[in-house]
């Protein structure tokens, strides 16, 4: 754009309206990028606990058969990780 303005292709007015609009443009982009960058940290979040809550399940599972405690026939019973 400076070079278009300098060479006098565009007048200041042209320059300073393309000039407004290209920075409105950049801050919506930087405005969305921000919000998606939230929305992003917080599923990771979500995602994060969900792992710790699994991984607490499958040791709870897998020390429970390693001393007999738990067997793969269905009685109904749920495991202590699962209310």
């Amino acid at each position: 754009m400076n070079s278009l303005f300098n060479s006098g292709k565009i007048s200041k007015s042209t320059f300073e309206l393309f000039d407004r609009e290209f920075e409105e443009a950049l801050a919506e982009v930087e405005r969305q990028r921000r919000f998606l960058l939230e929305k992003m940290a917080a599923k990771i979040g979500r995602l994060k606990s969900r792992s710790k809550f699994l991984n607490g399940c499958w040791l709870t599972m897998k020390s429970s058969m390693s001393v007999g405690r738990w067997t793969m026939k269905p009685t109904g019973e749920r495991l202590p990780c699962f209310p």
